[in-house]
């Protein structure tokens, strides 16, 4: 039917169901007075508690929001013009007595009324910093961001993130094949570290035949049994499942399996390793928070 309306009118047409669609969607969200959340460089996180002033007065769209920046660390930024999608709504605020506070842990009143509460177990993922993605537990927050304590990092990797790159925590069931496929005996074996190595003017890496550690066996009823140190009982334990952090493509995150601990405490993630045309059943036995990790071969 379309063959028979005249090219220039079709065009005007497709132009102004294209301005509709863009005027639904930029769709006036807040008004003057309200209190909000808007983005701004200025910030880190970028997301800062503010008022708006105005609607499409001072400010036209695609930026029709005059906002004030409030609050002790606002400090004097002017009053910038925002758009849509540099705009959000506040969330809750914390119980009386928490505002302010760098560190609640042990605060037994919790955040209420927001999407996540200290204590939580959460994803870390920006869309805007593809392929690295984390996981941790909250330990803090007000408004819209909260600190949170990464697994199995000393407490200097802490870090201060916004609730848009917060998810729930990703789960992966016992009997899914990636974690069944862990179960049984496993002889690791060490990578050596690389030594620099000079002759001359040439610099070059040079790397040893590495060490095997004694063996792991992990046990299909949630238990794990581990040598981690020579001439040392081992470690016996209840392993955990870990999913992988959706979008991570680094790391120990971007694999399902699951986390155990040495006679340390220290916290490890098991999962599959292969290569393509290996035959052999592999597995990585990685530190968290750490590039350490082992290679292990299943014992038959």
């Amino acid at each position: 039917m379309l063959r028979n309306i005249p090219t220039l009118f079709l065009a005007s047409l497709l132009l102004v169901v294209g301005a509709a669609a863009s005027s639904a969607q930029d769709a006036q969200k807040f008004n003057s007075g309200d209190i909000v959340e808007a983005h701004s460089y200025f910030f880190n996180p970028p997301w800062h508690k503010a008022k708006v002033l105005s609607v499409g007065q001072e400010c036209t769209a695609p930026k029709p929001y005059r906002v004030h920046f409030i609050g002790p660390d606002a400090g004097d930024h002017g009053d910038p013009c925002v758009g849509g999608n540099e705009i959000r709504a506040l969330e809750a605020q914390p119980q009386p007595g928490t505002e302010g506070k760098t560190d609640v842990r042990n605060d037994p009143r919790p955040l209420v009324g927001g999407a996540f509460k200290v204590g939580d177990r959460v994803d870390v993922f920006a869309a805007d910093n593809p392929g690295k993605g984390a996981r941790g537990t909250i330990i803090a927050g007000a408004g819209g961001s909260y600190k949170v304590h990464y697994d199995g990092c000393t407490p200097n990797f802490d870090a201060v993130v916004d609730r848009g790159d917060l998810h729930p925590i990703a789960t992966i069931s016992v009997d899914a094949p990636e974690i069944k496929f862990l179960v049984g005996s496993w002889k690791l074996f060490t990578p050596s570290y690389p030594t620099t190595v000079v002759h001359g003017n040439t610099i070059y890496r040079e790397y040893g035949m590495g060490a095997q550690t004694p063996p792991l066996r992990i046990n299909a009823d949630g238990t794990y049994v581990w040598y981690d140190e020579y001439k040392q009982p081992p470690v016996k334990g209840r392993w955990t499942t870990d999913a992988k952090v959706e979008g991570s493509k680094t790391w120990h995150n971007f694999v399902d399996g699951v986390v155990i601990k040495d006679s340390k405490g220290g916290q490890w993630k098991v999962y599959r390793w292969k290569l393509a045309g290996d035959n052999e059943d592999r597995i990585t036995v990685h530190v968290l928070c750490s590039g350490t990790n082992k290679i292990a071969t299943r014992i038959r």
